[in-house]
């Protein structure tokens, strides 16, 4: 199937969950403020319209110099989310007997509750988080930092990256890995933070890999941005540091862009067997395949911890190894739960990260 039709069966599918999303919100407050069909009708109309602008405002974002109606549907997709999960609870407070105008009426005031308070945590710092972990048999230490799903959308102030930086900074890493998704946007509207970035120090090096956005926006372009920043792109290949061995494997979505994941085995097939490896792959999907390959550890992303409800409870279910650490057959797991966020400018109950780990091996 060639890309476009894969794009429009995507599209097709997309639209319908969103629309079916939109009927569920109105049917739910239309029911509690005792709306006429008519108007439930075109209240999820203006609702969907609002949530589809966002891939309307992706493509503005490509082609345009701005990216204000993309923020737009970002934000409107964010809150159609959190109306969804509201809206599911609503329903139930009716069925225990809670009267409907009340829940209602409650569900508006959170739901803009919601929303502020998602805005505020998508744009505060990223919260540190530490671990020291043994991957290894011997007592050489090694400190590296790792960071996840920027999504540089063109929102951030500089302000933000430019505190960031100094945060990351300050933990003195060795080794700064980066495992995904750096920019939703072309790279026009990244230089200003592609700029900061590059002051980002590590002096046994800086390393990335691709994440499926990475794709979506141009791997030519993801590469040209690692370029900017100082990252080493190790998509598919290794190198070793310090008597570790830091590997790297593609996104699987690269393959519908003509650049297929091989297996990993083939990229470790003649790494020093005295050596731990350190894997960075963007999905957490594979995990439990990578360890018969003798990983030590793999770092990943993607999942954002769900972001916003009710993502946050399907991404659980979804995954296996969902958000954090995990251990599995001797070897070890990370998930970043995302420095920045996808789509929607929000965070509820999923925080941002910057994580360190001070390792022995």
């Amino acid at each position: 199937m060639s890309q476009k039709k894969q794009l429009a069966l995507f599209l097709a599918f997309f639209l319908s969950i969103i629309y079916l999303s939109c009927f569920f919100i109105a049917s739910f407050f239309g029911h509690t403020f005792d709306l006429s069909f008519i108007e439930k009708i075109t209240l999820s109309t203006i609702i969907f319209c609002c949530a589809a602008s966002y891939l309307i405002g992706g493509q503005s974002a490509h082609r345009k110099r701005h990216v204000i109606s993309k923020g737009f549907g970002g934000l409107s997709l964010g809150l159609m989310s959190i109306a969804f999960s509201i809206s599911a609870i609503g329903y139930i407070a009716i069925f225990i007997g809670i009267p409907a105008l009340l829940v209602g009426k409650i569900g508006i005031v959170t739901l803009l509750l919601g929303g502020i308070i998602g805005l505020c945590f998508s744009y505060r710092q990223p919260p540190i988080i530490r671990h020291t972990l043994r991957i290894g048999k011997s007592n050489q230490h090694l400190r590296v930092v790792q960071i996840s799903d920027l999504h540089i959308n063109g929102l951030k102030h500089q302000t933000w990256t430019k505190n960031l930086i100094t945060r990351i900074n300050n933990l003195n890493a060795d080794i700064i890995v980066f495992t995904g998704d750096l920019a939703d946007v072309q790279t026009h509207h990244a230089q200003t933070q592609l700029q900061l970035l590059k002051a980002l120090e590590a002096p046994k090096g800086k390393f990335a890999v691709s994440g499926n956005h990475d794709f979506y926006n141009g791997y030519t372009v993801f590469q040209d941005m690692l370029d900017i920043i100082g990252f080493t792109l190790i998509d598919n290949r290794y190198i070793e540091v310090n008597n570790l061995c830091i590997a790297g494997i593609s996104d699987q979505d690269g393959k519908r862009f003509g650049y297929p994941r091989p297996a990993i085995s083939d990229i470790l097939q003649n790494t020093n067997k005295n050596y731990p490896i350190l894997l960075l792959d963007h999905r957490p999907d594979h995990f439990k395949k990578n360890v018969r390959e003798g990983i030590s550890l793999q770092l990943s992303g993607h999942t954002h911890g769900g972001q916003l409800p009710p993502w946050n409870l399907i991404i659980k279910l979804w995954y296996t190894f969902s958000a954090g650490l995990y251990s599995f057959d001797g070897s070890q797991i990370y998930i970043s739960k995302g420095t920045g966020t996808w789509g929607p400018p929000l965070r509820l109950f999923a925080h941002s990260e910057v994580t360190c780990f001070d390792l022995t091996y």
